[in-house]
């Protein structure tokens, strides 16, 4: 949960939270519980605060970008993905803010 206490640098922090969050995205073609796709919003904001606090928001920013951009706009015909909107939300209103 909280890999920073850890003392791993970070860089490498920054990496692994990353590298969740893009195999979070790699799944949401299914649907996931509404819990689950908050907790993503959730360390997808911490990414963006964390990598803009220590100058390498650049490094993250176009991977958060293209694991969201690569998650299906819907998983039918007749249903949008919640999931993806939530994270374009939330990275637009975290970038907004800092």
């Amino acid at each position: 949960k909280d890999i920073i206490s850890l003392n791993p640098g970070m860089e490498y922090s920054l990496d692994i939270m990353t590298y969740a969050f893009e195999r979070l995205c790699s799944r949401a073609g299914s649907m996931y519980k509404e819990a689950t796709q908050k907790s993503t919003a959730k360390l997808l904001q911490e990414i963006i605060v964390t990598a803009d606090k220590n100058g390498m928001l650049n490094d993250y920013l176009t991977r958060v970008s293209e694991a969201i951009e690569a998650i299906p706009k819907r998983y039918s015909v007749f249903v949008p993905n919640r999931m993806r909107a939530l994270l374009k939300e939330t990275l637009e209103n975290t970038l907004s803010g800092i």
